[in-house]
């Protein structure tokens, strides 16, 4: 298993000046310890905060003005862990839908897509050397090097906000994301990620029956808050089993982080 609620994977500067991953639910519930969100690639940092944004929405859709400046005039830790439970799980039961090896589902993966092709790990992440990218017309390191969970993670998360449009065979094209083209990101920057977070908290009316892509949102759901910053821009799923079970997860150092 790997369940993104406690694993390390969204990388963040503390306000000490420590540098670390951390896993969703420390990520909220410290966000006032926490500087910023410290991907080196800026995409990374906008989809991580929108993905945040929508896990906060999911977990409290009903937070009042008064819960909102109260946690932002107390100088909170961060985000109350009450706030997340009901939704998350706890420690010993977490909710199986952030688990990106989860066989029935896996978190932004939809197993559909089981043998209909295999493609290289790199291709999650645009900025490593691969397709027609400039200076870089052969797939050079697909089969040869390989990313760890935690920047599959990355990958996963940040297509349905940056996701760009093409074209992927005759007759086929990969939509960009729910935007339609890619679009550009303002973002209001506070001194602490709690801030940035209430700076950002959406404060419109919910969409009746609106979800994010993990509970159930799909074509035909409502469209809201929730699923439009959610919706799967591609289908994936990661290291397939094969027939006898097993997932193709070798060892080694990751090309992107060089993490093992």
């Amino acid at each position: 298993t790997y369940n993104l609620l406690e694993k390390p994977w969204i990388p963040v500067l503390w306000t000490n000046g420590k540098v670390d991953r951390v896993g969703i639910k420390e990520a909220l519930t410290q966000a006032g310890r926490i500087r910023q969100i410290a991907a080196g690639n800026p995409m990374d940092r906008v989809a991580i905060l929108r993905f945040l944004l929508a896990v906060l929405q999911w977990c409290k859709p009903e937070a009042t003005q008064e819960e909102l400046e109260g946690l932002r005039l107390q100088g909170a830790r961060g985000i109350p862990a009450d706030w997340l439970t009901e939704k998350l799980g706890t420690t010993e039961e977490q909710n199986p839908a952030f688990d990106l090896l989860n066989d029935v589902g896996g978190f932004y993966q939809d197993h559909a897509t089981v043998g209909v092709k295999t493609v290289a790990a790199t291709n999650l992440l645009h900025d490593v050397p691969s397709g027609s990218k400039i200076a870089h017309f052969r797939h050079t390191r697909d089969g040869l090097e390989g990313l760890c969970l935690a920047c599959c993670a990355l990958g996963l998360v940040r297509w349905p906000g940056v996701a760009s449009a093409g074209t992927a065979g005759a007759r086929q094209s990969m939509t960009a994301s729910i935007n339609g083209n890619t679009p550009a990101y303002s973002v209001p920057i506070g001194t602490h990620l709690l801030d940035t977070i209430l700076f950002t908290w959406p404060t419109g009316g919910a969409v009746a029956g609106d979800a994010p892509i993990w509970d159930g949102a799909n074509e035909h759901s409502p469209l809201g808050f929730l699923k439009g910053l959610t919706w799967r821009s591609r289908c994936v799923v990661l290291a397939p089993q094969n027939e006898e079970g097993k997932r193709d997860l070798s060892s080694g150092s990751c090309c992107y982080c060089g993490k093992k």
